[in-house]
């Protein structure tokens, strides 16, 4: 979008100006920029001293600018925080089309009492005078465009330094939020909140990584060909690509930048946000009802009193009066319960393990009988809210479980069991009667289930046994497993399974007696009787001890670095990084276009000031004009400079990653063999996957013959070799 840049004066509200300006002239406010041209500060005498948010404020007279000496005395922290006047501040912004996306963000906190700088990738920055004074001009106008006042910028611009140097000396810091201005007087009250320790962990602890994190190898590598992400594959968490990092951001290079009008990062994510997230297939009414996991003597819940706050001035200038004190409350007795009361809030302890809930409609039904449902602590003096700022009674229920068989209709989401030590017995007595119903979530340390498993069944375990039938619908998520007959999805470090059927198997070791129609990934693999339409992908070994006759047809053995949970792992995180890298290259090339015909007039400047005699330079350069307009060329072309080095060391890192360090992952399959005993069916094939490039060969098993299949190191080429030796099945 092209138009002629235009300025406007006395904004009170940046955004709403712009937006206003732009709708009238039919300019989309999206695609523009502003720089800061000036501002004034205005004040209005307030005997009442009332809190500049109330609707008394501002009655007492007009407002006045103040002068540059006068607005310098708010710099003074006992002038700028008087009660006995409102503080309001106009601006006038430079409008211009927008140059690309913006490498830096200004956010303010909720209560208005600090400002946090964070950065973009494609952020560069260089201890350059005229980079500072650029920059702390943007990061000012953006702070006003967020309602802060301009005020005491010395020490902003002083903690701006110093992230600046942080992130020169540690790349990888960039990724941070830094606060850069902070009220000094004035301190947000806070209000009295519970909060329910259990879930909290237990979200925490889940931010990272997935609960039960759907592995697709299939698909996931059909993804690595996409146009987005067919460039480069790389790691940000492996060594190589931490140095990678290090390397690609440099002390030396100057920051570009770019302030766009929009005014603020978004807040992060609470915790309780991210429920779905880490377990896709428990939608929000089952997590309303989960119970969590505890220990017998684990604090369980804390019920912070809360404080008033202190009065002053945030930093919109708004003065804010200190909250009335918040009650304290005096806890009652509940069963399993015990509590030890502080100055400032009371803990909650668990006198039992199990698992816990908050009373609430949700949980309630499923409370073990012998906990009262209807027991409510007697905290009438304060209304307790929990973390997600819901009205809760102060009361907590308790799911017990026995080994009788669960059902959805008495048996909630059980999570957090692992971190609890529990154990869990679940047996069915009767063939008809499932022992984990439908719909059920089970989290715990050891698994026992006699029994088979209902559909849409979800279990995480270190060590689960189930002597029964899982659903083709089931997930489960174990250190140790040992199933008798499954079905559905398994992510685990070791298994054995007896009969695996239409299922999907993500392990470091898998033993089976029998196998049919299913795909397993793992290191290595060893199964007894491989019957018809499986996929085995290994990376280490592959033994089989027989391939039957008329049953053992259309099997797919593939030697495949995905078949290491490590290098799968390395894989996803290399998509997420290259697709990050092309995100900024894209921004680099943006920014290097704008920049060039800047740095062309630049050169033409100082070519033409080389022409002079040492002594016309001199004299030349006493003109602060010129003087100016040499110190802006000499930076704008050190700033393009810097830009293509950025660019050109990006597109290296990249290469690099696809055409080496990702080819080099196949060297894992060097001494990897497919040993069989006995090929009885048709149209059995070993096969090479290979990804980085993509290649793969198939070799075709011979009928009626054992078979040593090995990778051949130099030729990269699948080979049958060696005699076969009799193989013992694990029963």
């Amino acid at each position: 979008m092209s138009f002629t840049p235009f300025v406007i004066t006395g904004c009170e509200d940046i955004q709403a100006s712009i937006n206003e300006r732009c709708a009238a002239m039919g300019i989309d406010a999206d695609m523009v920029e502003f720089m800061l041209v000036d501002f004034t500060l205005l004040v209005c005498a307030d005997s009442k001293g009332v809190d500049s948010r109330s609707a008394d404020s501002g009655k007492s007279g007009a407002f006045k600018p103040l002068s540059k000496a006068e607005s310098s005395q708010l710099d003074i922290q006992a002038q700028y925080n008087q009660s006995l006047f409102l503080l309001k501040q106009k601006c006038d912004v430079r409008v211009f089309p927008r140059r690309f996306p913006a490498t830096f963000f200004i956010t303010v906190s909720a209560q208005k009492d600090r400002v946090f700088l964070s950065f973009d990738d494609g952020f560069l920055c260089v201890d350059d005078a005229s980079f500072y004074e650029e920059f702390f001009s943007q990061v000012e106008a953006m702070m006003a465009a967020n309602g802060v006042i301009l005020y005491d910028l010395a020490n902003t611009r002083a903690r701006i330094r110093e992230v600046l140097a942080r992130i020169n000396a540690d790349p990888k810091a960039k990724s941070g939020m830094f606060c850069i201005k902070q009220s000094e007087v004035f301190i947000p009250p806070k209000s009295a909140r519970f909060v329910f320790l259990p879930k909290e962990r237990y979200l925490k602890s889940r931010y990272i990584q997935s609960l039960m994190q759907t592995e697709s190898i299939a698909e996931h590598t059909a993804d690595m060909d996409s146009d987005a992400e067919s460039h480069a594959k790389s790691s940000t968490e492996s060594s190589d690509l931490d140095s990678s990092a290090n390397a690609d951001s440099s002390q030396n290079a100057p920051n570009v930048l770019n302030a766009p009008h929009t005014l603020s990062a978004p807040e992060s994510s609470a915790p309780q946000t991210l429920a779905k997230s880490n377990a896709d297939y428990l939608d929000d009414a089952k997590f309303a009802c989960a119970f969590f996991g505890v220990r017998e003597g684990e604090v369980v819940g804390v019920y912070e009193f809360g404080d008033e706050g202190k009065a002053g001035r945030d930093l919109t200038g708004a003065y804010r009066k200190a909250a009335p004190k918040p009650p304290k409350i005096t806890p009652s007795a509940q069963k399993h319960i015990a509590y030890k009361l502080y100055d400032d809030r009371i803990e909650y302890i668990s006198e039992v393990q199990g698992y816990i809930a908050l009373h609430s409609a949700h949980t309630a039904p499923f409370a073990s009988a012998d906990v009262p449902r209807a027991q409510i602590a007697q905290n009438s003096a304060a209304n307790i809210k929990d973390e997600g700022d819901n009205s809760v009674d102060s009361v907590f229920v308790f799911f017990l479980p026995d080994s009788a068989p669960l059902k959805s209709t008495t048996t909630p989401p059980l999570l957090g069991g692992i971190e609890a030590g529990i154990s869990l017995v679940i047996e069915s007595k009767s063939d008809a009667i499932d022992a984990l119903g439908d719909n059920i979530h089970i989290e715990a340390k050891s698994i026992e289930i006699y029994g088979s498993l209902g559909k849409d069944t979800a279990i995480k375990a270190d060590e689960l046994i189930i002597n029964g039938a899982t659903h083709h619908s089931s997930k489960i998520h174990a250190k140790i497993a040992k199933i008798l007959t499954h079905k559905g999805l398994m992510i685990c470090e070791k298994c054995t399974i007896k009969n695996l059927e239409s299922a999907k198997v993500f392990a470091d070791d898998a033993r089976v007696i029998q196998a049919n129609g299913s795909k397993i990934y793992a290191k290595n693999i060893s199964i007894k009787a491989l019957r018809n339409n499986n996929h085995c992908h290994f990376s280490k070994t592959l033994q089989i001890q027989e391939i039957p006759y008329n049953k053992g047809n259309d099997n797919m053995l593939a030697f495949d670095i995905k078949g290491d949970r490590e290098l799968r792992a390395y894989i996803k995180r290399a998509l997420k990084y290259a697709n990050d890298k092309q995100s900024t290259l894209k921004i680099l090339a943006l920014m290097i276009d704008f920049y060039a015909a800047s740095t062309r007039d630049a050169q033409v400047f100082l070519q033409k000031l080389q022409g002079f005699t040492k002594d016309q330079q001199e004299i030349a350069l006493k003109n602060q004009d010129f003087a100016a307009k040499n110190l802006a060329s000499i930076n704008a072309i050190k700033l393009y400079k810097a830009l293509l080095t950025r660019q050109k060391s990006l597109k290296k890192r990249l290469e690099t990653l696809q055409d080496k360090t990702l080819p080099s992952l196949q060297t894992a399959l060097k001494n990897a063999t497919i040993q069989i005993g006995l090929v009885g069916g048709f149209e059995n094939y070993a096969h090479l996957e290979c990804d980085f490039p993509r290649y793969s060969q198939n070799m075709l098993l011979l009928s009626g013959k054992s078979a040593c299949v090995r990778l051949e190191p130099a030729s990269q080429e699948l080979k049958e070799k060696g005699i076969y030796f009799q193989l013992k099945a694990e029963e």
